[in-house]
C-alpha cells in the first residue's frame, strides 16, 4: 500500500534529519545510515536514492565551509588515479551518449536519461568518489570510523527490522505492507510448510537487495565478534535477525555474497593475521 510506504519513510527522514539537526548525528552518518535504504528514492530527471541525496548535500556543505572560510588549499583526500579516472568515466560517458547508444525516449522518457545520459552518469561518478575527500576530512580517529559503521548497522537493523514485520503481518493477512512493484502491488510470494510467505523487499527496494545488505550485517558482526568488540547490547540478536532476513528474501545474490565474504574473512582470520583468530 503506497500509503504505508509513503509514512515510513517520512518518519525515517523527519527523525534521522531531526538528529542531525540537534547534532546528535552528523551527515555523513546519516549517509552511512540511509545507504541499506535502496528503495527510498526520487525521480530528479533520474532516480536517486535517500543515501544519494544525503551525500550530494554532504558535499555542498563541504565545497561550502571550504570557499567560506577560504581553505580550497586544505582540500586533501584527492589524488591523480583518481582524477584520471574520473576523466576517463567523463569523456567516455559524453562520446558513448552522444555518438553510440541509441536512445528510445518513448520508453525512458527523460533528457537526462537520453541525450543528456552521460551528465547524470558524471553526477553518479562524482558522488561516488566523493566519498574518499568525504572520509579523508571528517574521519579522524578509529572512534570515527567504528561510529561510522555502528550508523550503517543502525540502517541494517531498521530495515530488517521493518522486512521482519512486512513478513509477519503477510503471513497472517496475505496483505503486502511493502509490495516490490508500487504499479502493480504485486511481490514474489512461495509456500513454506503450508503457510503463504512473501519475499521481502523492506525499504531495500527488492529482495536482492536487502539479501546481500543482510549479509553484509553478518559480516560486519562476525568481523567485530573476532574483536571482542561489543558495539550493541543485543548484538547476538542482530546477527540471528540478518540471518532471519536473508532467508526470508530467498536471494541468491545474497546467499552468495555470504558465502563469499564468509571465505575471505575466514582465511584473513586465520592465515594471514590481518584480524585476531575467530572465538566460536
Amino acid at each position: 500500500m503506497p500509503e504505508i510506504r509513503f509514512f515510513l519513510e517520512w518518519i525515517l527522514i523527519f527523525t534521522v534529519f531531526g538528529l542531525v539537526l540537534f547534532r546528535k548525528m552528523t551527515f555523513l552518518q546519516a549517509y552511512a545510515f540511509f545507504i541499506p535504504f535502496f528503495g527510498i528514492d526520487y525521480d530528479l530527471g533520474v532516480r536517486y536514492t535517500i543515501s544519494q541525496l544525503t551525500l550530494l548535500f554532504l558535499n555542498f556543505l563541504f565545497f561550502l565551509f571550504l570557499f567560506s572560510k577560504t581553505e580550497l588549499a586544505k582540500f586533501r583526500g584527492f589524488n591523480s588515479s583518481i582524477v584520471l579516472f574520473l576523466l576517463y568515466a567523463f569523456v567516455s560517458s559524453f562520446l558513448l551518449s552522444t555518438f553510440v547508444i541509441e536512445f528510445i525516449p518513448t520508453q525512458n522518457p527523460g533528457f537526462l536519461r537520453n541525450e543528456g545520459r552521460y551528465i547524470s552518469q558524471i553526477i553518479n561518478y562524482s558522488l561516488l568518489f566523493s566519498i574518499f575527500y568525504i572520509s579523508y576530512n571528517y574521519l579522524h580517529s578509529l572512534k570515527d570510523v567504528m561510529l561510522l559503521l555502528k550508523y550503517l548497522l543502525y540502517g541494517i537493523i531498521v530495515v530488517s527490522v521493518i522486512g521482519v514485520v512486512q513478513q509477519i503481518i503477510y503471513a497472517f493477512t496475505g496483505f503486502d505492507i511493502l509490495p516490490l512493484i508500487r504499479e502493480e502491488l504485486v511481490s514474489p510470494t512461495y509456500n513454506y510448510f503450508g503457510v503463504q510467505m512473501v519475499r521481502i523487499c523492506s525499504l531495500a527496494g527488492e529482495p536482492k537487495s536487502l539479501g546481500m545488505y543482510a549479509a553484509i550485517g553478518i559480516i560486519i558482526i562476525k568481523v567485530l565478534n573476532s574483536f571482542d568488540i561489543k558495539m550493541f547490547k543485543y548484538q547476538k540478536f542482530y546477527y540471528r535477525l540478518f540471518f532471519v532476513v536473508l532467508i526470508f528474501t530467498l536471494s541468491s545474490s545474497g546467499m552468495i555474497m555470504l558465502f563469499i565474504l564468509w571465505i575471505v574473512t575466514e582465511i584473513m582470520l586465520r592465515y594471514f593475521n590481518v584480524i585476531p583468530p575467530f572465538k566460536s
